[in-house]
């Protein structure tokens, strides 16, 4: 049985990132500027939940990449009372 892996288009360094962003607007930042997938994106603290978003979108990716079959899935989150 032969083995193989997706390719993700996001990184860890990606969602690393997007998770850091979203505290900085949740304590207190206006504006973020977050390299994600080789771009530059602008959040604005009325768009956590955007943030959110993209962050569930890139664990899923990352996830969905990296499962082997027979392989045990491991996700992190940020616990909610950061925000």
């Amino acid at each position: 049985m032969g083995f193989f892996r997706v390719m993700s288009i996001y990184t860890t360094s990606d969602r690393d990132n997007v998770k850091n962003a979203i505290i900085d607007l949740a304590t207190g930042k206006r504006v973020v500027q977050v390299d994600v997938a080789g771009k530059t994106r602008e959040f604005h603290s009325t768009n956590i939940k955007a943030m959110r978003a993209l962050l569930e979108e890139i664990q899923a990716d990352l996830a969905s990449s990296s499962e082997i079959s027979g392989a045990r899935r491991v996700s992190t989150t940020i616990a909610s009372d950061t925000w």
